[in-house]
């Protein structure tokens, strides 16, 4: 019914912008048919990545149905707005290749290594320093939004920011002693 689609798009919706404005790097593997607001979920990623045999497509208006799952917001900015169009209005299929060399996707891997090397990517992520890849997740998010001088401002003080934390100090700690950081996550 038209209220049950209402009310999953809702919760869809809370869903993507968590995780778009989570303060942690967020690693997608994909395998299997992506469709729908499933593509919105992987582009929400900071890092996705597809098994070979992945397979994108929309599908909305085969269904009747108008976008959702921020596809609309995040597609255009992963694909350009002429793909983009093509994609929603035809429900084309992409393998997995081609949905990275389009942007969809940074990288393919064989079927068998996808979980693993997902899975190894987000725990090095996890020893991370959080404050650094909190301020690079924003400035990420808001460049589409501002000229180049506003971006270097808010660069400037992110720089800032990260510069005041327990992991900037480890982070040189470590280089002058020629080991790897162990950061903390402040």
């Amino acid at each position: 019914s038209a209220a049950a689609v209402l009310d999953g798009a809702a919760v869809l919706h809370q869903a993507i912008s968590t995780l778009y404005r989570l303060p942690k790097p967020v690693v997608c593997a994909v395998n299997g048919l992506v469709a729908g607001a499933g593509l919105g979920l992987a582009l929400v990623a900071d890092v996705t990545w597809a098994a070979r045999s992945a397979t994108f497509t929309l599908a909305y208006t085969a269904l009747g149905l108008s976008p959702d799952g921020g596809t609309t917001f995040l597609l255009p900015r992963a694909v350009g707005p002429a793909l983009a169009a093509e994609l929603f209005l035809t429900n084309r299929s992409l393998d997995a290749e081609e949905a990275q060399r389009c942007g969809l996707v940074a990288r393919v891997l064989d079927d068998e290594a996808l979980a693993g090397e997902a899975q190894a990517l987000a725990r090095r992520l996890a020893q991370g320093p959080t404050r650094a890849y909190a301020e690079l997740r924003a400035l990420l998010r808001s460049s589409p939004l501002h000229g180049l001088e506003t971006q270097l401002e808010l660069e400037r003080l992110a720089i800032g920011r990260s510069a005041r934390s327990a992991d900037f100090v480890e982070g040189v700690a470590a280089l002058a002693e020629r080991r790897a950081p162990r950061f903390r996550g402040d």
